[in-house]
């Protein structure tokens, strides 16, 4: 069983916000990147696969050179083969994310459900319809039938609901979180993992050009939010205070 990790990886945190009128994006600096958390949710997925069933685990991300930290840290965690498709055309990842896996000939796909940063939630989605996968969505566990050759994807289906669907190989799962512990790969490992080879594509080695207009979606308006009045101070004692809630909190509920 090969299987494909599509990560990201995103700012631990920002310093000078600041929003671009000319091009209408929001820029800021950032001093480290990680592995999105949903995407490491997926990635734990997968190595609970390569644990139990022997899997191959391939991390791929479409980024610069920042985000070879993040594969190494993927190594260090036991990640066999990692891969970075070098473009800055973020909003076309699953275009470029398609044509890196046709070429890796796998079994299932896993993604988390949506970036830190973006938080659009459409990477996944778009992924399956370029692959022409079967996909199972806001995905918290994943098992192995070994009986009936398929995968069991556990889906959130909201108020305290879910669902267990069978999935064939191969399939794309997008990832929202994980029962399983988050495994810390140690400094060792990490610099064990430095050492070894970042395999790299291009986009003309996927077929595909550099393009300014490109299917991203564009930020037109950045506003703070409208200020709402009613909000209300209650000012007293501990015992002042609650009379004053216990009597508003009465009147509601005539």
């Amino acid at each position: 069983m090969r299987v494909v990790v599509c990560s990201k990886a995103v700012p631990t945190w920002v310093d000078n916000l600041e929003y671009d009128e000319q091009n209408k994006k929001i820029n800021y600096d950032s001093s480290a990147l990680v592995m999105n958390e949903s995407d490491e949710a997926a990635l734990e997925e997968a190595l609970f696969l390569k644990k139990e069933y022997g899997a191959e685990v391939i991390v791929l991300t479409v980024g610069g050179l920042t985000s070879q930290e993040m594969l190494y840290q993927s190594m260090a965690k036991g990640a066999d083969r990692v891969i970075r498709v070098s473009s800055d055309q973020a909003d076309d990842a699953a275009e470029i994310l398609a044509k890196a896996i046709e070429q890796l000939e796998c079994d299932l796909v896993l993604t988390g459900v949506e970036s830190s940063d973006a938080m659009t939630a459409k990477t996944a989605m778009l992924l399956a319809e370029e692959l022409q996968l079967p996909h199972a969505f806001v995905v918290t566990n994943i098992e192995y039938d070994e009986d009936q050759s398929m995968i069991k994807a556990t889906s959130e289906l909201g108020q305290g609901q879910y669902e267990v669907l069978g999935l064939p190989f191969p399939s794309l799962i997008s990832v929202q979180s994980t029962t399983r512990p988050i495994s810390q790969a140690s400094v060792m490992k990490v610099l064990q993992a430095r050492k070894k080879k970042v395999e790299s594509m291009t986009l003309d080695s996927l077929g595909l050009t550099e393009h300014k207009n490109s299917n991203a979606f564009r930020i037109v308006d950045l506003f703070d939010p409208p200020v709402n009045d009613a909000c209300e101070i209650i000012e007293g004692n501990l015992e002042e205070i609650s009379t004053v809630l216990m009597r508003r909190i009465a009147d509601a509920a005539r």
